[in-house]
């Protein structure tokens, strides 16, 4: 990788040795950091015991698996136990955020949810 910007190059290695990383690792994180505001998806799932959990998914095949899984499980809890190994807690809900847009919630909030 080729900087030409010399002041940038020096103020990465700086934040990088404050961070007691190598340049390769910061600069790696720097990457992974706007790679997840610019391409992933971010899933909260909602559990029945209120607590929420947030996973970033990076394709729409597993943005669909999960919604497709999930969709089940929360429609029917009968089946919650086929996905155990899935969900430590049955869920009862999941918001499904890209570029931190809601793109979809499940189920559908309605007016009088929110009041």
């Amino acid at each position: 990788m080729v900087f030409e910007d010399e002041s940038l190059l020096m103020g990465l290695r700086e934040q990088a040795i404050n961070s007691d990383k190598t340049m390769a690792e910061y600069v790696q994180d720097l990457i992974r950091q706007d790679l997840r505001r610019k391409v992933g998806y971010k899933l909260t799932v909602t559990y029945e015991d209120g607590t929420t959990t947030t996973e970033d998914l990076w394709t729409i095949v597993s943005v669909k698996s999960m919604q497709s899984i999930l969709g089940k499980v929360i429609d029917d809890p009968s089946l919650y136990d086929d996905f155990k190994d899935i969900f430590k807690k049955r869920p009862i809900a999941y918001d499904l955020y890209k570029h931190k847009d809601l793109l979809y919630q499940y189920p559908k909030k309605t007016e009088s949810d929110l009041s």
